[in-house]
């Protein structure tokens, strides 16, 4: 407990040090975060094609290194959880209902091996150090597949760690450790499982659809550092794959693994567009070469039902059941059905979404970048309304949560000629390989915290 407070008061010191250097003083500390930020490629391509550079939050989140540890012990239960979870989701028509998916993706999940790689994942979270800190964390949820901020985390902490050492308040910080290098670890395990790069260089490809234009620019950038490293890397298309010699290749280059930056329903729309299967792809995922694997795409916002329901809890061992109690918050799938509530009674689901819109959270349930998410407490009931009727319909699938408020930190900011102090919502992403945990920070002035939606990146250090 007192490291937690310890961790505070130098978050506190560290904006009072900020904001003593007046509006001209930040303001030549915000020029030197945007060059760095430049230098660093942290970037993002918005729809109109515009390269902009991330907003990112001068002052850090603070927290003790007790809760580095904590989180990356509840990652990988909930990791093992989630295997367990798309393990038995084979022969389970209940789950198959909670984690739809449709035939053609079925059928590309078919093809994955009962041992394929290990899903390549983010949980997301909201950490209130005055709600518990990491004790008291609680799952918003994991992003399978396509994982962002690989790149944006480290540098995004490491830029504004530089910023704290300069206002002489960086004693005893540092960041977490590298979500690239957490990366890079899972891609070489599996090229070892694979028994593929045993002692040479490792031959990856970061694979997108090579028609977007907008998005994440980081696939190049962690391309280019895995080149100066040694590696052999690209950024790559699912098009360009092919088997040669009965070898994955990418070009003339040999691949040993593959790193799905796409979702496998942006996958057969590649198919519906060119008229044919993605023959090599296909063949790819069949020998588990791909990281995440297809089990991936069963990170539904409804996953977090299977893991708050009692109707499941027999599937899972003590310990995980432990882990969803503390930071797993009521979710269910939304439609006409009676369920375990909040406080285990059983309810009507839609009857009881309509009754208690201001506790409750709607989120579509398969959307990524805070797309439609409507905080009951914040939403008209004619809103919240139209939106029960459409997921009801299968218009917009969707999820109702228990409300989370939200954790906040302060950061000075310029407004004109003066220094404000002003509050912004924070959550994080937790990274992780068996032996590692890096986390990226995010915020943003409303609550709905996502960089597509106007939000920025925050550096996350550890006391």
């Amino acid at each position: 407990m007192a490291r937690a407070v310890g961790a505070g008061a130098l978050q506190e010191d560290i904006v009072r040090r900020m904001r003593e250097l007046g509006a001209s003083g930040l303001r030549r500390m915000h020029r030197e975060v945007v060059e760095l930020s430049r230098a660093r490629e942290l970037t993002y391509t918005q729809e109109d094609g515009r390269t902009e550079i991330m907003p990112i939050l001068l002052a850090p989140a603070v927290l003790p290194a007790s809760d580095e540890r904590y989180l990356h012990r509840v990652c990988r239960v909930l990791m093992g959880a989630f295997d367990r979870t798309a393990a038995a989701r084979r022969s389970d028509p209940e789950l198959r209902a909670v984690l739809p998916l449709e035939p053609a993706e079925e059928e590309w999940l078919a093809l994955s091996p009962r041992r394929a790689g290990p899903v390549v994942g983010r949980f997301d979270v909201n950490i209130d150090p005055g709600r518990g800190g990491a004790r008291g964390a609680a799952l918003l949820e994991l992003n399978g597949c396509a994982v962002g901020g690989i790149h944006y985390g480290p540098a995004t902490s490491e830029t504004v760690l530089g910023q704290v050492r300069a206002v002489g308040a960086a004693r005893g910080l540092r960041p977490s450790f590298p979500m690239s290098d957490v990366w890079l670890e899972l891609c070489r395990a599996h090229a070892r499982r694979m028994g593929s790069s045993p002692s040479g260089g490792l031959s990856v490809v970061w694979l997108e659809d090579r028609d977007w234009e907008a998005g994440i620019t980081e696939g190049p950038t962690l391309v280019h550092r895995l080149e100066r490293m040694g590696h052999q890397a690209s950024v790559c298309d699912p098009r360009q794959l092919s088997f040669r010699r009965d070898e994955l290749h990418v070009g003339r280059r040999r691949v040993d693994v593959v790193y799905r930056a796409i979702e496998l329903r942006d996958m057969l729309l590649i198919e519906e567009e060119e008229r044919r299967p993605l023959r090599a792809m296909r063949e790819a995922v069949r020998r588990g070469q791909v990281l995440s694997p297809i089990e991936g795409d069963l990170d539904h916002k409804s996953l977090l039902e299977v893991w708050s329901s009692e109707r499941f809890a027999a599937r899972f061992t003590r310990a995980e059941r432990a882990v969803f109690r503390r930071h797993v918050p009521w979710t269910r799938l939304l439609g006409e059905r009676f369920t375990d509530g909040p406080d285990g009674r059983r309810v009507d689901l839609a009857a009881h979404a309509r009754r208690h819109r201001t506790r409750l959270v709607l989120k579509p349930n398969r959307s990524c970048g805070g797309e439609g998410i409507l905080i009951g407490r914040d939403t008209s009931a004619a809103s919240w309304e139209r939106a029960i009727a459409r997921a009801l319909r299968g218009v917009e699938p969707a999820v109702v949560q228990t409300w989370i408020p939200g954790a906040t930190l302060r950061s000075p900011v310029l407004r004109g000629a003066r220094v404000a102090l002003e509050r912004f919502y924070t959550n994080y992403g937790l990274f992780t390989s068996p032996r590692r945990i890096g986390i990226l920070g995010r915020a943003a002035p409303f609550p709905v915290v996502n960089v597509s939606r106007g939000g920025g990146v925050l550096g996350v250090l550890f006391v």
